[in-house]
């Protein structure tokens, strides 16, 4: 092989070369410096704004209490300021009203209720048949026995929306579409969408919202097809949403968690509008909206917060 002559002009290149990778390498790793730097600036920005908007709440306030002799809710839902309270065990509603307690005998013992028509709720009973009743002005007036859809339909939740009632069926992850009265069930998913198979609870606006038992995702669907999962970012971190509540005349999604004692109400975007935290919310079993005031079920207790 021929030897390559090094001259000093070649050198003078060399060095120049060398030089300017150098200086290339220095200014690659100041870049990615500072883009590290602003993008934990950034990071430490978002999580800043999710702190703002917790509110701790030291004492919140109490809008309806029982004593453990007189009624033990583990449920309840409302129709406008009057409120119902049920425990699974009981044969009876309590209804609360303009500062009042009323005890309604129901006959059968309630698994679960949902809001239906003016003055009317709707109670799933505690059966084997799926029995459903119709209390009209506090009044037992109709049940009916649902028709299966296939064999071992289990209801874990239920809705009413524009005189149609869904029913979530976890296991399977089915909705079940009834008209009211109900006769004949529909299956309201499309074949071929995604299914939430493990979802806790259902909450609809003409969407309906489904809150999944695998890492606390809420999921949108519309006209019986998955439309999206909202990206949650929030701080403290999500350990285990247990229900979600909305309405038609409702911005936002209220999610419910016990475990950190707290309740969150998200932008239907995803996006986090407020959350408030007490240690108060020792033993949150339910929630409803209205008016903008959440109503928390704790305990004996029923906390309310203006929003």
């Amino acid at each position: 092989m021929p030897k390559i002559q090094i001259t000093k002009e070649l050198k003078k290149k060399l060095i120049l070369i060398l030089a300017l990778i150098f200086l290339l390498a220095i200014g690659f790793l100041i870049f990615q410096r500072k883009k590290e730097v602003s993008l934990k600036e950034k990071e430490g920005t978002i999580w800043q704004n999710l702190a703002t908007k917790l509110k701790i709440i030291e004492n919140p306030e109490i809008y309806v209490e029982f004593s453990k002799e007189e009624f033990l809710p583990q449920k309840m839902t409302a129709l406008d300021k009057a409120f119902y309270f049920f425990n699974p065990n009981d044969n009876w509603l309590f209804k609360f009203e303009n500062g009042k307690k009323e005890k309604i005998e129901t006959k059968e013992k309630i698994k679960m209720t949902t809001p239906f028509a003016k003055n009317s709720i709707l109670a799933l009973r505690m059966s084997e048949e799926n029995r459903l009743t119709l209390f009209e002005n506090d009044q037992s007036k109709e049940t009916f026995s649902l028709k299966e859809p296939y064999p071992e339909f289990e209801i874990n939740d239920f809705s009413a929306f524009r005189q149609n009632l869904y029913f979530l069926d976890s296991k399977r992850g089915e909705i079940l579409k009834y008209s009211f009265p109900p006769n004949l069930p529909k299956i309201w998913l499309n074949p071929k969408t995604q299914k939430p198979i493990g979802a806790k609870s259902i909450a609809i606006d003409g969407s309906i919202w489904i809150l999944t038992t695998k890492d606390n995702k809420i999921e949108q669907y519309f006209a019986g097809q998955y439309q999206k999962t909202l990206e949650i970012n929030i701080f403290p971190e999500p350990k285990n949403f247990e229900k979600i509540f909305t309405s038609f005349d409702l911005p936002y999604l209220f999610i419910l968690e016990p475990a950190q004692k707290r309740v969150i109400v998200l932008e239907k975007t995803g996006e986090v509008f407020a959350q408030f935290q007490s240690e108060k919310f020792n033993d949150l079993k339910d929630i409803f909206v209205s008016d903008k005031t959440i109503y928390l079920l704790n305990g004996q207790k029923v906390y309310w917060i203006k929003f």
